[in-house]
């Protein structure tokens, strides 16, 4: 009984690897957008640009910011939310807006 729950498990700790392993892909295949919901100008947009000058050196990747202003940073944060779970798009903010 003890060999079989064993040998289960390890099994399943293998699959499990195997998986990772054959599904995992590198990192960006293309470009990263930052979604700026405030004014351009304000620290939102200053800090995004910032970041998106040294993340290109990193990801081997342009970064682009696009600012989206309007209606208290709800334009900015719906094209986040209808954009696709990939993480390529991205939205720099702070905790004063998600309030």
């Amino acid at each position: 009984m003890k060999w079989r729950v064993l040998i289960t498990v390890t099994v399943g700790f293998f699959m499990l690897g195997m998986a990772n392993i054959s599904g995992a892909a590198e990192f960006p295949q293309r470009p990263v957008t930052l979604v700026n919901p405030s004014n351009p100008g304000g620290t939102n947009d200053i800090l995004g640009r910032i970041w998106c000058s040294v993340a290109q050196k990193y990801l081997g990747q342009p970064a682009v910011i696009t600012t989206s202003a309007g209606g208290g940073g709800w334009q900015g944060f719906r094209a986040v939310k209808r954009a696709k779970p990939d993480a390529y798009t991205l939205l720099p903010t702070s905790t004063g807006q998600l309030f």
